[in-house]
Parts: C-alpha cells; structure tokens; sequence
C-alpha cells in the first residue's frame, strides 16, 4: 500500500496489508505522513507531537510556567501556519512516532526510493536536522505546515 508499483523493474511488487490489518492495529499518535503514506492508520484529528522546552522548572503555583514549558507545542500547531510557529530558540525534550507499517516496527530502515512516503527519508532528516540545530528545532514544530519537506528533500536547508 505505501509502495508505488508502477515500474515493477524498478519497484518490485511489495505485498499490500490486508486493509483490515491496517484498520485494527497500531495507533498512529504523531501521523507524520499526514495521509501520504497510504496505510490510512488510525489517527487523532489533532496528532500529539509533543516537545517542550528542556530544564525549564514548572511551578504548580505558577500556571504560566506550564504554558512556558510547552510553547514550542503550543507554538508549533500541527497543520497550522509556518508564520508564527515555534521559533527554535531553546532547546526542547520531545518524543515522535514514526508509522512505519501496520503490524509495528521499532525503527525505521533505511531509505527506500519505492515507497510512496518513505518514513526513513523523513526520520533521518528529522532526527538530523535536529541535532544539526542544536537540539531546538524539532522541524514539525517550527514548520507545521511545511515539515513535508524533510521526506521530498526540498527544505531550504537542503540547497546545495
């Protein structure tokens, strides 16, 4: 299903999922692919992709803190626009969960030019990107309506 099979030379034939199986097991909390993948996984209309800004100390007397600790979530609104996203100035502690198939799999392998949305090519660039930034900048915050990018290889920072 997330295999294009128009070039079997190219892209040998990949077994497909029983659609049922994708229907009935694994919960798609982050849905990075936003539908690209083609799995149609269960997902939340709003997708987690929770990170918060590192070593900042929230004061339960202190409602704002609370807030402060999570703007780069807060800021970072998936589908939302660039403009006014998480600016990257601190360094944030997070988690993301990659999709990778239906019947689970820990780690995403490596890139595969025959899958429709490859998790590898988006993973790697994340994670990249990422530590490039100092630990910052978890692209689909900073980018929420642009972070696509990290899997078409046509983020700014890929210029050559």
């Amino acid at each position: 299903m997330n295999y294009d099979s128009s070039d079997p030379t190219i892209c040998p034939d990949h077994p497909a999922p029983d659609p049922t199986t994708c229907t009935n097991t694994l919960y798609d909390a982050d849905w990075m692919s936003e539908g690209k993948n083609r799995y149609d996984a269960q997902h939340p209309a709003l997708p987690l992709r929770l990170a918060r800004i590192a070593g900042l100390h929230v004061d339960p007397k202190n409602p704002q803190t609370l807030i402060d600790a999570w703007a780069p979530r807060l800021m970072g609104v998936p589908f939302a626009s660039d403009t006014g996203a998480w600016d990257a100035h601190a360094p944030v502690l997070g988690v993301m969960n990659i999709y990778i198939k239906p019947g689970g799999q820990h780690t995403w392998d490596v890139v595969d030019a025959c899958k429709i949305w490859d998790d590898a090519e988006y993973g790697g660039n994340m994670v990249g990107h990422f530590f490039r930034s100092g630990g910052t900048d978890p692209y689909y915050l900073s980018h929420p309506a642009t972070h696509e990018c990290l899997e078409s290889l046509d983020c700014p920072f890929f210029a050559p």
